[in-house]
């Protein structure tokens, strides 16, 4: 575990020296990009399956991208009734939570003037769900049910295929139960390209969604204006801000937890002193002795993605913590309702012991398709809004224009735009001439 020590003012020096961000716009990764996507826009179809087979491992012929009812229903009896419990119980509870975030068309009524915005979902979105080291039935829960709480009525979802041309049981299972339309098997830029200006098998959307590596990512830059996205997602993040309160073992197992997200995954330990650093050093070793063979982490990967800040006080601390933005930040302190108050940029604030990232990122309630690398400070977690586009609306009758037409041509003259001045005052009738 790194260890470094921070007082206020916190520069972007300290900052790059608890991570290091990967970056979409890498020459490499963006010539390889979009050579994919003009691949995809021109040869569609055959060319996912030339880059199933190159990136995947897997020979698909066309008619193999979507799954099939046979291959949804065959998931059905291949899951234990325990996870299948755990997803409809999952899907429920994030429902629920997005439930509140819908919002109404409104409209301003005034003498001959009527205005306001009407609200509407899109018409299909694409859910990007990564594969490759893990499976991530969770991206397909949390994405397609935000996305049908919104009201989108087709919800489609790509997914990287296994070396054997299946997609993981659980995946589909979940979709399914999420209500998405259809699944394809299809990863990486490719995808993001077949969704973003359509192939014969998979249908053009208008907003892509989901997490994935530095190539999705860039990929869905790259198509940014042809289609709506939610953010350019970088690894994962947690910063855990802890004093001698804290439970020692969840402060580890957060983490450790944080380190199996694999590579670029980001943990920062942010402590009040020397002697929690040690405490918690402890509780990991002694965690990873005891189960650490049963973990998708090693020892050598804690030692490299885990950076244990000690800073000066409190105030430090969410000065730093507002600094990266991250995903997630856990409070694990006294008095952290106060402390969370404070924090403006994060993608989620777990406040108190009990509220694990671990448990935030499954079932709770809230998204985890968060904005990272920083991001949070304007950007926003995934969630109905994401789906869910603005229509202005504007009447009105020949009695109400007068005084707003009037102020129009005034502003068009001073812009020199004489045709717009003009059309604004042929609405105030007899005052004007057309001569």
């Amino acid at each position: 575990m790194r260890q470094t020590k921070l007082s206020s003012p916190i520069t972007e020096e300290d900052l790059s020296l608890i991570s290091t961000k990967p970056s979409t716009s890498d020459p490499s990764v963006v010539a390889t990009v979009q050579r994919i996507i003009s691949e995809v826009k021109r040869d569609g179809d055959d060319r996912l399956v030339e880059l199933s087979k190159k990136f995947d491992g897997c020979d698909l012929e066309v008619t193999d991208l979507k799954v099939t009812d046979d291959e949804m229903s065959s998931a059905k009896s291949q899951v234990g009734t325990d996870f299948a419990a755990a997803v409809k119980g999952s899907v429920e509870r994030i429902a629920r939570y997005h439930e509140h975030e819908i919002q109404s068309s409104w409209q301003l009524e005034e003498p001959g003037f009527t205005a306001g915005e009407r609200l509407s979902a899109v018409d299909i979105a694409g859910v990007y769900v990564p594969g490759g080291k893990a499976t991530y039935p969770s991206t397909a829960i949390m994405a397609v049910v935000a996305a049908k709480t919104a009201g989108v009525p087709n919800v489609i979802i790509c997914t990287p295929p296994r070396p054997d041309g299946s997609i993981d049981p659980h995946v589909l299972y979940a979709a399914d139960v999420a209500g998405a339309s259809a699944v394809y098997k299809a990863g990486g830029a490719g995808a993001i390209a077949a969704m973003a200006y359509g192939t014969v098998a998979i249908p053009r959307v208008d907003v892509i969604v989901g997490p994935g590596n530095i190539f999705v990512a860039a990929a869905k830059r790259e198509v940014v204006g042809q289609v709506g996205i939610d953010s350019l997602a970088g690894p994962s993040e947690v910063v855990v801000f802890c004093d001698e309160s804290a439970p020692m073992n969840f402060v580890a197992a957060d983490l450790v937890a944080q380190v199996e997200h694999g590579s670029g995954a980001t943990a920062v330990l942010v402590a009040l002193s020397d002697s929690v650093v040690d405490e918690v050093s402890d509780q990991i070793e002694q965690l990873l002795t005891a189960r650490g063979d049963s973990f998708n982490v090693c020892r050598d990967e804690v030692a490299e993605r885990l950076c244990a800040v000690v800073v000066s006080s409190r105030e430090t601390a969410i000065e730093l913590i507002n600094a990266i933005a991250p995903e997630h930040v856990e409070l694990l302190i006294q008095d952290p309702l106060t402390v969370s108050e404070q924090v403006k940029h994060a993608g989620t604030i777990l406040i108190g012991p009990y509220a694990s990232a671990a448990i935030s990122d499954y079932s709770a309630g809230p998204n985890h398709v968060l904005p990272t690398g920083g991001s949070a400070r304007f950007s926003s977690p995934l969630g109905v809004h994401t789906f869910t586009k603005r229509t202005s609306v504007l009447w009105f009758d020949e009695h109400g224009v007068g005084p707003v037409a009037r102020m129009a041509s005034e502003i068009a003259k001073a812009e020199g735009l004489l045709a717009h001045a003009y059309a604004a005052e042929l609405r105030v009738g007899d005052d004007h001439s057309d001569s």
